[in-house]
C-alpha cells in the first residue's frame, strides 16, 4: 500500500495534502486496475468529503465511476454528500468555461475561471487527439491564452501523440510549428523569468495540408537585458522580419520600466 493510498483509507486529509504536494499521483489506481477505482473514488465510497474536495482541487479526473458502475457526482448524492455534490457540479462548470474561453481566445474568461478555480491541467480530446489546454490555444493562435495558461503553471511536459505517432511537448510543438514567441515564455517560466509580453492581437492560425495548425508569430519583451540580442537572433533563426525603431524602443522602455 503507498503512502498516499494509506492516508487516504484512513481519512488523514492533512497527510493526503502533504504527499499530494511531494508529488504523490492524484489520480493513483486502487485496487485491481480494470476496476477504474482512484483515490477519488475511495474517498468518496468511504465518504470522507474533505479528501475528496482536495483531490478533485489538485486535478484529480471525477468523470471516473465508482467500481466501473456508479459516476461519482450520483454516486455522491445517493449517498447525501450534498456539498460534495455541489462541488463538483461547479469544478464542471468551471472547467469547461475555461475550456471554451481558452478556444475562443477570450483572455478574460480564462483568467476568471482559473480565479475561480478551474483546473489548469486539464486534458481534452480534440477530434482524435488528446492534449492540454496549451496545445488548444497554440493550436487556435492565441497567444495572449498560452501566455495565461504557463503563467499559471501548466504542466510544460505534458506529451500529445498525433495521429501520424510523432509526440510533442509544448517546447516541441511550438518550435515545429514556427512560434518562437511560445518557445522563448515557456524556456523563460522554465529558467523562473519573469514573462514580460507586448501586447498582441491573437490571431487564427493557417491550416496546414496535413491538418495541424501554424499561427501567425507575433512579438514578445523578455525581461533579460540581453532582450534586444536574443530578439536578433531569434529573427534570423526563424527568418522573421528584424526588430524595428519601434519594437526596440519598447525593449528598452519595458526594461526601464521593470
Amino acid at each position: 500500500m503507498t503512502d498516499i493510498l494509506e492516508a487516504v483509507e484512513t481519512g488523514n486529509c492533512r497527510r493526503v495534502e502533504e504527499l499530494l504536494d511531494k508529488g504523490a499521483d492524484v489520480d493513483e489506481s486502487v485496487g485491481a486496475y480494470l476496476s477504474g477505482n482512484t483515490l477519488l473514488t475511495l474517498a468518496v465510497e468511504k465518504g470522507y468529503e474533505d479528501i475528496a474536495e482536495l483531490l478533485i482541487d489538485r486535478g484529480a479526473n471525477f468523470d471516473v465511476k465508482v467500481n466501473n458502475n456508479t459516476d461519482i457526482e450520483q454516486y455522491a448524492s445517493d449517498n447525501e454528500m450534498t456539498a460534495l455534490v455541489s462541488y463538483i457540479k461547479r469544478k464542471r462548470e468551471l472547467n469547461m468555461r475555461l475550456q471554451v474561453s481558452v478556444k475562443s481566445g477570450d483572455v478574460v474568461g480564462v483568467t476568471s475561471s482559473l480565479t475561480e478555480g478551474a483546473h489548469v491541467n486539464l486534458v481534452i480530446t480534440d477530434e482524435k487527439t488528446t492534449m492540454n489546454l496549451l496545445f488548444l490555444a497554440m493550436t487556435e493562435g492565441h497567444i495572449g491564452i498560452a501566455k495565461v495558461l504557463i503563467e499559471n503553471n501548466i504542466n510544460l511536459h505534458y506529451v500529445v501523440k498525433w495521429e501520424d505517432d510523432i509526440e510533442d511537448t509544448a517546447m516541441t510543438y511550438a518550435e515545429r510549428m514556427g512560434q518562437p514567441e511560445i518557445v522563448q515564455l515557456i524556456k523563460m517560466k522554465q529558467d523562473g523569468g519573469t514573462i514580460y509580453k507586448e501586447e498582441t492581437t491573437d490571431t487564427k492560425p493557417a491550416t496546414k495540408p496535413n491538418g495541424t495548425s501554424n499561427p501567425v508569430n507575433n512579438e514578445i519583451v523578455m525581461d533579460d537585458v540581453d532582450a534586444e540580442k536574443e530578439f536578433e537572433r531569434e529573427a534570423q533563426t526563424q527568418q522573421i522580419a528584424p526588430m524595428t525603431n519601434g519594437q526596440r524602443n519598447g525593449v528598452l522602455n519595458l526594461l526601464h520600466a521593470s
